[in-house]
């Protein structure tokens, strides 16, 4: 999955989100939130593979870019309890720049399977959303 196909999937299957893009200095970097309550569920970004490799040195798609090139990830909320298993997907980071307790980096590249980021996108959207919360609190 790339950032097109990524944008693609967002846009067509969650209704009420919005997107910016909140740093004036990397407008590349794009938040996906819920319209409602303005809850990220996704940020869309780049970083470098040594920034990268910092966070999973063994992994095996990181490691197959060039030295100092951009790679495209995204920030994702998921059920902490899975974030150890999660991590050891080829592709699958532990979070760039946010909480490792709860979020987790996925490189978006042709290597990394949709079927595999697609339930992810989509827990996130349901962690954040009003609805998810109110039936999590109940």
């Amino acid at each position: 999955m790339d950032t097109s196909d990524f944008d693609e999937f967002v846009l067509e299957n969650f209704g009420g989100v919005v997107f910016d893009h909140p740093w004036e200095s990397d407008p590349e970097f794009t938040v996906f939130r819920h319209g409602d309550n303005r809850k990220w569920f996704a940020l869309r970004f780049f970083a470098s593979k040594e920034q990268l490799l910092k966070l999973k040195s063994d992994d095996s798609i990181l490691n197959t870019y060039g030295d100092g090139e951009k790679i495209d990830i995204v920030n994702i909320k998921i059920e902490p309890e899975m974030i150890p298993d999660m991590i050891k997907i080829p592709g699958v980071l532990p979070a760039f720049h946010m909480s490792r307790k709860h979020w987790i980096s996925v490189l978006l590249d042709s290597d990394v399977e949709a079927d595999k980021t697609k339930p992810l996108i989509e827990m996130s959207y349901n962690l954040t959303s009003k609805i998810y919360r109110r039936f999590r609190e109940s």
